[in-house]
């Protein structure tokens, strides 16, 4: 199954970066639709907020998302675009730090008009931190999850492609698999 919101349909995109995803979304789901983009990054944020403009129905949080609330520094090489909570995973040399406002998935949802329908994740390895976050919203299996899992950015992270889908549990049915998952874990129940 494919990440493919349908009209009227919300969506959350964790790490939306520029907003081009969140842009793809806004089309998608239409005015009955919503669209929460969250991105740590004030460059991108600001890039999002003005590619989102034409898209009242989507709204983009200057955020970052991880396992607990508070604050954590961020990261950005010179291609501002990208960021992450390790400066080994920025493209390029790091040549900024940031600290950021940081909350979880399960504390934001709590905050959204509506539930999502489907969750987009693409965080710079920062992915099992936020799984680590989601503990409400994965036991709820009511969104379809697309989690990017980058394997060396995972690594500096100290997680692994296999713990983050351990972490990740059993999906809502439909939700991507994309990665190696379904080979080494299957997506299997989260341990007790």
């Amino acid at each position: 199954m494919l990440f493919t919101p349908e009209p009227g349909s919300c969506v959350l995109d964790i790490g939306a970066n520029n907003g081009a995803y969140a842009e793809a979304f806004a089309k998608a789901v239409g005015e009955t639709g919503y669209v929460w983009a969250v991105e740590p990054h004030p460059t991108a944020v600001a890039i999002a907020r003005s590619t989102l403009r034409p898209y009242p129905w989507a709204v983009v949080m200057q955020a970052a998302i991880g396992d607990k609330s508070g604050a954590r520094p961020l990261y950005s090489g010179v291609d501002s675009r990208h960021s992450s909570f390790w400066d080994t995973n920025v493209v390029g040399e790091p040549n900024a730090m940031y600290t950021v406002h940081l909350t979880t998935v399960d504390a934001l949802i709590g905050a959204m008009l509506r539930e999502p329908d489907w969750i987009k994740v693409d965080a710079q390895g920062a992915e099992a931190l936020i799984l680590a976050g989601a503990t409400q919203t994965l036991d709820a299996k009511q969104a379809s999850w697309c989690v990017e899992l980058w394997k060396g950015g995972l690594a500096t992270a100290g997680a692994s492609v296999c713990s983050t889908c351990t972490t990740a549990a059993s999906p809502a049915p439909g939700a991507c698999r994309g990665g190696s998952c379904g080979a080494c874990c299957g997506w299997g129940s989260r341990p007790a």
